[in-house]
């Protein structure tokens, strides 16, 4: 109704300057010639008020009430109505296109043919309208008539994508050089008279749609990806696409759709991109969930396998890393509650895959240090078994599970007296430690290639039992600390076995710690190791 509006002001307008001429010419020392000229001017920019004049229910109305010149005002306005709604009701409506039966299949081509006979209907009714001064309302009645088109499609459509494509044709293409802003519409102008209000409206109505159409797909595609999450933990999931399919999955999905919303507006991709972190907490808490049962079942069967403590570590780390890259704009809180839930997942993990390697290690090297050396080599075996064959195999997880194998043969090595291996193994032990070291690091190396030879650790021992002179001893111990090789604990416990006396470990330790404490526990790895 912003015409009748429009118009009821102009016509008022005009009678209120006719009807004070004399006092304008009077105060303002203006010619009639000057007033008629200004007053025609602005006739000539209304020609609605012609059209009134001219009408049959004008004309009705001043038979009964006077001339429209003489009418009092509540009587001009009578007939403003009247005229106005007359002229409401004569605009032709635009020759929509019918919506398709399958809209979802359909809409991109439906919008086409909307966009084309919009503009044709434009195209054709442009001359008669300006001529007659009615585009602004023809425009407005058309505007009107489209978005409630429009409307009734955002009822029908019923996913993301087609969402966003009616959202995008709404607020880009129908403002667009392709539509309203044709080239041959530019002399009408129709975007100028277009009802910003209206269109901001249908704008919210749309981005809400979008909005639940965008928290319910990822809601159910993450759901199926935590499907197929168990589906591959009981089928076959040691191949590299099974690996990540688990991380790739889940943050593509909740990556994707705030893509395509930047296409319309940064502030809805925003919205979009919050939506699916809020998607995320509830996986990531089912995935927490679910997880914790499935390792916690693993770790008490008799068939260790690595391949789910890697899996699940990597998933971890990957979602980390989105969420830290990704969410700078979304809430300080979601995400903390979100990584503080993948934190847990990750320790969890690693608690558990550090009790079943401390688990094979004690197997096998229980008998090792009782008997030949066939059975390192069985521990090697087990250990490659357990290890999944992938390229994706992290390098920090193999180097700790390598630690807590160096960890587990210094803890039983120690405890077996230097006589009874010379026996067992070989009159150097020295030698034979560091070739047990040369044989667990290339077995780490295949398993994770340009890990880091933490196994040097064994190898100092050959060092130390065949150094003679103390000082030389104080440097090679130094230079093991220096390098966290070894704990103070362990330290004396090695020296003691090579056979050193109370008072040179004592002078040894001292001369590399000042702090050393021989009652104090070990806070390293071997402390998960047990007695």
């Amino acid at each position: 109704m912003n015409f009748f509006k429009q118009l009821s002001h102009q016509l008022s307008h005009i009678l209120r300057r006719s009807g004070s001429r004399a006092h304008l010419l009077e105060n303002n020392g203006s010619t009639q010639a000057d007033y008629d000229q200004d007053v025609g001017e602005h006739r000539g920019r209304v020609p609605l008020l012609e059209l009134v004049r001219d009408h049959p229910a004008a004309a009705s109305c001043s038979a009964v009430d006077g001339c429209l010149s003489k009418t009092p005002e509540s009587v001009l306005e009578e007939q403003t109505r009247v005229c106005v709604d007359h002229l409401i009701q004569r605009s032709e409506p635009m020759h929509l296109p019918e919506p398709p039966a399958d809209l979802d299949q359909d809409l991109q081509q439906h919008l086409s043919h909307l966009q084309e006979a919009v503009c044709n209907e434009l195209i054709r009714l442009a001359h008669a309208l300006e001529a007659r001064g009615l585009m602004g309302q023809q425009v407005n009645f058309n505007h009107c008539q489209i978005f409630n088109h429009l409307d009734c499609l955002l009822l029908k459509v019923s996913s993301f994508k087609n969402c966003f494509i009616l959202m995008n044709w709404g607020l880009k293409t129908y403002l667009s050089q392709e539509m309203l802003g044709h080239p041959d519409l530019r002399e009408m102008d129709p975007i100028k008279h277009v009802d910003i209000l209206l269109l901001s409206e249908w704008g919210v109505k749309a981005k809400n749609k979008l909005l639940e159409k965008a928290q319910e797909e990822m809601r159910v595609q993450l759901e199926n990806i935590l499907q197929h999450h168990r589906q591959q933990d009981v089928c076959d999931g040691n191949t590299d696409e099974a690996f990540v399919q688990t991380y790739v999955d889940a943050i593509g999905c909740i990556a994707a759709m705030p893509r395509n919303a930047q296409r319309i507006s940064s502030k809805l991709s925003y919205e979009v991109k919050e939506v699916g972190f809020q998607e995320l907490y509830i996986f990531v808490e089912r995935y927490r969930e679910e997880q914790t049962k499935v390792l916690k079942k693993m770790e008490k069967t008799d068939k260790l396998e690595m391949i789910q403590f890697f899996k699940t570590l990597k998933t971890c780390q990957e979602l980390k890393k989105h969420i830290q890259t990704e969410g700078e704009e979304i809430s300080s809180s979601l995400c903390k509650e979100i990584l503080e839930m993948l934190k847990k997942i990750e320790d969890l993990t690693l608690e558990l895959l550090r009790g079943v390697v401390t688990k094979v290690a004690k197997k096998h090297l229980q008998r090792y240090f009782q008997s030949d050396k066939q059975q390192f080599v069985l521990l090697i075996d087990s250990v490659s078994r357990m290890f999944p064959r992938l390229e994706n195999c992290d390098q920090t997880v193999t180097l700790e599970v390598c630690k807590i194998l160096v960890h587990s043969y210094i803890k039983y090595l120690l405890k077996t007296k230097v006589k009874k291996l010379q026996r067992c193994w070989n009159p150097d032990v020295g030698e034979a430690v560091s070739k047990d070291a040369g044989w667990l690091h290339a077995i780490m190396s295949d398993l994770a290639p340009g890990v880091q030879e933490w196994s040097n650790k064994m190898k100092k021992i050959e060092e130390v039992l065949d150094c003679s002179d103390i000082n030389a001893l104080k440097l090679i111990v130094a230079a093991m600390q220096k390098d966290s090789l070894i704990a103070s604990e362990d330290l004396h416990r090695l020296l003691r076995w090579k056979g050193l006396s109370k008072r040179d470990v004592r002078e040894v330790l001292d001369a590399i710690c000042d702090d050393y404490n021989p009652g104090a526990s070990s806070r390293a790895w071997c402390s998960c190791l047990g007695s």
